[in-house]
């Protein structure tokens, strides 16, 4: 294995021991490179050296162990400090703590999440919100979602939550979410009131005519 941080060589072939021990050599760089190395070895002791550095006095640090361990399967053993980050002041721990939550073996406060998810800046990480997948089908989080929707212009984001609440309304909200997406300024999201459209029967006349070439390639492929 080879790669690079910002042009230095990420030491795979390094120990645990000898990696903890560049942790300690009091330049960041090799902190970096160190904690990215020991991300990839999956083990346990590698893992409680990268934990001991999510309580250090340099936030710094404590963001690349926050998300060297996140991208590892000891993701669900940092619990606390996610659910700690998800309501940090600081907009880099939440994303983090957001990226990390979307993982499948992680479980967070539901308020948390929902908290973190509504104070992010849909326009600097749009992949975040894939974290709202962890909510429960619920009408307080239909709610919310569809808040979130409409507070988030950018394409990519708008578009992660109409297909979450897709996946997990389209049976008991179909004719509001064809209302809401059909709307929509962007035409990949119309595309998915499209889909809505084909699996209930609603009226698509309004397509026919759209402006986006995409939108009305997709009544072809739908067969409407």
């Amino acid at each position: 294995m080879d790669s690079t941080i910002n042009g230095v060589r990420v030491p795979h072939e390094c120990s645990v021991a000898e990696l903890a021990e560049l942790c300690r050599s009091g330049s960041m760089q090799d902190f970096v490179v160190a904690a990215e190395a020991l991300g990839t070895k999956e083990d346990d002791a590698a893992f409680r050296v990268l934990a001991s550095y999510l309580s250090d006095k340099d936030a710094y640090k404590r963001l690349c162990a926050f998300n060297v361990i996140g991208n590892t399967r000891y993701a669900s053993e940092i619990a606390d400090a996610i659910e700690s980050a998800l309501s940090s002041p600081d907009a880099l721990f939440r994303r983090a703590a957001l990226r990390i939550a979307a993982r499948e073996n992680v479980t967070v406060s539901e308020e948390r999440l929902r908290s973190a998810l509504w104070q992010n800046e849909a326009s600097i990480d749009a992949n975040v919100y894939s974290a709202a997948e962890k909510l429960s089908a619920s009408e307080e989080n239909y709610t919310f979602l569809t808040a979130l929707y409409q507070k988030c212009l950018p394409c990519m984001a708008q578009e992660i939550l109409a297909e979450i609440l897709i996946r997990h309304y389209h049976k008991t909200h179909a004719s509001e979410l064809f209302e809401l997406l059909s709307n929509a300024q962007h035409g990949k999201i119309r595309c998915l009131a499209i889909d809505l459209a084909k699996a209930h029967g609603f009226d698509i006349s309004k397509f026919r005519n759209d402006s986006d070439g995409h939108v009305r390639q997709r009544l072809i492929k739908k067969g409407l």
